[in-house]
């Protein structure tokens, strides 16, 4: 799976161009979209007053880092600001940055357990790292990528929880770019990614 870039690849090539097939609009509820590799999208999965709650601390206690990272060997800023929080100590790298993690803060425990319990709950559910994205205006970006580090393990179940302006996350094969699920992301919404 990889998420959606803004970014738009520019032909230098003569030939017409080819549409890419547009993505399907994923609904609530579970879609299984290859054998072992389910989506869950739930809508508002935190009440109105805990929804307004999490985005103050996320906005005001939350220490937000815009880092350098390594894109096709040149070093850039990363378009968005991140933050990241794990138990013992788990670090994550990607991109050639290494982030060291802060503690979860209790602010944010019953977030992850909502998470764990939609995602079946057990040790496959316990979800141990929190890679936090600040996408300050509409230029603030994630790229197409996978999250096929070793931290992850090689079946991973990874979940993206919004909070703030709806927008599009979207997925697509690795194997085949051309099919492709967009789940809009608005306020309180998870999704969670289950398998390769």
């Amino acid at each position: 799976m990889a998420g959606y870039s803004k970014r738009k690849a520019v032909s230098e090539l003569a030939s017409p161009p080819v549409r890419p097939k547009v993505a399907e609009t994923l609904h609530p509820g579970v879609t299984e979209i290859s054998t072992g590799c389910t989506l869950i999208y739930e809508q508002s999965a935190f009440p109105d007053p805990q929804r307004e709650e999490h985005l103050a601390f996320l906005k005001d206690k939350v220490d937000w880092r815009q880092t350098e990272i390594t894109v096709m060997g040149r070093k850039v800023m990363q378009p968005r600001e991140v933050a990241y929080m794990a138990d013992n100590g788990l670090r994550y790298t990607y991109s050639r940055s290494q982030l060291t993690p802060a503690e979860f803060p209790e602010e944010l425990q019953n977030i992850r357990e909502r998470i764990s319990t939609l995602a079946g709950g057990g040790a496959d559910a316990a979800f141990n790292c929190c890679l936090l994205n600040h996408y300050r205006d509409g230029e603030d970006h994630m790229g197409w990528h996978s999250d096929n580090e070793r931290l992850f393990g090689t079946s991973p179940t990874i979940a993206s929880v919004s909070f703030g302006t709806r927008r599009d996350f979207v997925l697509r094969r690795n194997s085949d770019h051309a099919q492709k699920w967009k789940c809009p992301l608005g306020e309180g919404d998870i999704l969670i990614m289950k398998g390769a």
